[in-house]
């Protein structure tokens, strides 16, 4: 992989990390300006994941079928365009509709952009993974350091979504004159045997699981944190923080992973993440909750990228099919998971956070375990092409 296509994926999920963090820190200021109920608010967080669930299925036979760059490409307009109409709506029904348009475009880079690193990774997938993820997480720091900036300074939200299209419009850029191969069809029976894999389906729900729990945290820590009254840190920075030890962990998690087994280390990893939202949920107490949030990235650092690399080593030639089957749980996970917690707030109190998220990581820990019982993901040969 050249340099200027390493930078364009590297952009490109920056880009990602920023669209998918800016929305929960700012919602307060939104919800200020714009009225929603808390089950809304839930809706209009899981906004994003609509989209994906509509692009993200036929996804992986696109990227396949029309070439990686094409595809890539139109990822990056429909993000611009959703983020610009999130600057210009009126209202909350403007606001949805165009969380969705931004999560059709990010679905796109969500699979395109891994079946581009699977393409390219060969050896040491797990540290290639993590390091690729890793810029994600330093677009999630940004977006809530950006949110509190312009809500620090007087400035209008709707800038924050302005300056959150730079990056996928860059990636358009620096894109636009990169060859990328097609990537070789696989056969019919090839595919049913990708999806006839009773471990893929089972590292499918770890996912879900796992994209409902962060983006649940981090698109209701602000307003959690707002409602308990703690002053000494503003609210727009605790994604910020939780993102902090998340990406930092991703910069060790690789090797670790690689050398630890990657199966072993995503069972270990989710055992970490039911702890530390066990903590939260006994003592949610303002200096608690910030301490669970810090060791709760830091357990949730290198699953995803992880996950992604085990389940995607199976099926060799097929990173498309795979990674866009992989991103349909996950978006199933970021829609359910925001808006049930939204659900539960409008009739329990934001109070409610922090046993749901226990519940979720419960249930990841549960799967994960699931999924290594009574069943393998055998390895498929490449196709031919």
């Amino acid at each position: 992989m050249n340099r200027a296509l390493r930078l364009s994926q590297y952009l490109a999920f920056l880009g990602l990390g920023v669209t998918m963090s800016l929305l929960g820190p700012l919602l307060p200021a939104i919800r200020a300006e714009i009225p929603m109920s808390y089950l809304e608010a839930g809706l209009l967080l899981s906004g994003q994941f609509i989209g994906m669930l509509v692009s993200v299925p036929p996804g992986g036979h696109l990227a396949d079928r029309i070439g990686r760059k094409p595809f890539l490409l139109a990822s990056a307009v429909l993000t611009v365009s959703g983020l610009a109409a999130t600057a210009l709506a009126p209202g909350f029904g403007t606001l949805l509709a165009a969380a969705v348009v931004t999560g059709v475009g990010s679905g796109g880079f969500e699979v395109g952009v891994n079946a581009v690193e699977v393409d390219h990774a060969g050896e040491g997938a797990g540290k290639a993974m993590n390091r690729l993820h890793f810029f994600f997480g330093v677009g999630a720091i940004a977006g809530p350091v950006l949110a509190a900036a312009m809500v620090g300074a007087g400035l209008d939200w709707r800038l924050a979504f302005l300056a959150a299209a730079v990056p996928p419009a860059a990636v358009g850029l620096v894109l636009l004159p990169q060859p990328l191969r097609h990537a070789a069809k696989a056969a019919v029976h090839d595919q049913a045997a990708i999806y006839g894999n009773a471990a893929l389906w089972r590292y499918a729900m770890v996912v879900a699981l796992y994209v409902a729990l962060e983006t649940t945290t981090y698109g209701w820590a602000a307003s959690f944190w707002v409602k308990r009254g703690a002053s000494f840190l503003p609210a727009a920075l605790l994604a910020s923080l939780f993102w902090t030890t998340l990406t930092a962990g991703r910069l060790l998690c690789g090797g670790l992973a690689d050398r630890m087994g990657l199966a072993r280390f995503v069972r270990r990893s989710s055992a970490g993440a039911l702890v530390a939202c066990a903590a939260w949920t006994i003592w949610p107490t303002p200096w608690l909750t910030l301490a669970c949030l810090l060791l709760l990235g830091l357990a949730l650092s290198g699953i995803f990228p992880t996950t992604m690399a085990l389940v995607t080593e199976a099926f060799p030639g097929h990173a498309g099919k795979v990674v866009a089957f992989l991103a349909v749980f996950a978006s199933l996970g970021g829609f359910v998971g925001p808006t049930a917690a939204g659900r539960l707030a409008d009739s329990a109190g934001i109070g409610i956070l922090p046993p749901f998220t226990a519940g979720l990581a419960l249930a990841m820990l549960v799967c994960v375990r699931w999924a290594r019982r009574g069943t393998t993901l055998s390895p498929l040969p490449p196709p031919k092409g």
